[in-house]
């Protein structure tokens, strides 16, 4: 009800032609602009019907982020009796979304928390009594959920896909173990624990997760996904240099 009374003309028509874009889920609001001035109305908009049903913006819990070249807007934002702190990148629906749009931020963000799910196990994978399927089961359904949220809008560059390649082998070298060779103990190889592992390793997860979601997209039948999947943005790439 409150998003419905927040609609003004500038949030109207086509996806691609709309100057203020609302998207939320429950509690979880996030307003984009593309002028400070529709930001201001469409926030003032927001605010004035979330009064109205007895609910109220937490100022301490909202930023506002601007994406683009102008390197002007530094300041934090006013808008009616609110300010609001600048900030670089913000987490929306367990997502980190940066200015930039820098994939390398959220797959950050997702090793520092797979690396928390793993040492909160870690007893249970050092264990000797529990077996290498166990300790396998617990990977595939604790940690990598964890590592890999989201990931089927990533588009990975080499140093993210070395990052979490060396992630996962840590996890499989602590399952696996060395193995003796001539003798003596060595640790195992790549390619060894792959051959144990007997699975796609995590980046080739990744793609097929892009390919399946993208699957399940396509297939809709008006969904915004699939309206963002086919839709041609307008205007033209600046070069690098700019």
């Amino acid at each position: 009800m409150i998003l419905k009374d927040t609609r003004t003309p500038q949030n109207l028509g086509n996806l691609n032609f709309q100057t203020v874009q609302i998207l939320a889920y429950a509690d979880d609001i996030d307003l984009m602009a593309c002028t400070i001035p529709g930001l201001n109305e469409a926030f003032l908009n927001l605010e004035k019907s979330a009064r109205n049903m007895g609910l109220v913006i937490n100022q301490e819990k909202t930023v506002y982020m601007f994406s683009g070249k102008d390197t002007t807007l530094h300041q934090d934002l006013a808008i009616g009796n609110y300010m609001f702190k600048r900030v670089d990148s913000f987490k929306f629906l367990g997502t980190m979304v940066s200015k930039m749009n820098n994939r390398s931020v959220e797959v950050n963000a997702r090793l520092i928390m797979a690396n928390i799910a793993y040492y909160g196990l870690q007893n249970h994978m050092k264990s000797r009594i529990m077996s290498r399927n166990i300790k396998i089961l617990l990977y595939k359904t604790l940690i990598r959920p964890v590592l890999t949220y989201g990931a089927e809008t990533w588009v990975l560059s080499k140093q993210d896909e070395h990052r979490l390649s060396i992630f996962e082998r840590k996890i499989l070298l602590r399952i696996y173990g060395p193995v003796i060779d001539g003798g003596r103990w060595r640790i195992r190889t790549n390619q060894e624990l792959y051959q144990l592992y007997g699975e796609n390793d995590i980046v080739k997860f990744c793609k097929l997760s892009r390919l399946i979601w993208a699957g399940h997209v396509i297939r809709q039948d008006d969904d915004l996904s699939r309206r963002v999947l086919l839709s041609e943005p307008g205007g033209k790439r600046p070069n690098a240099s700019n």
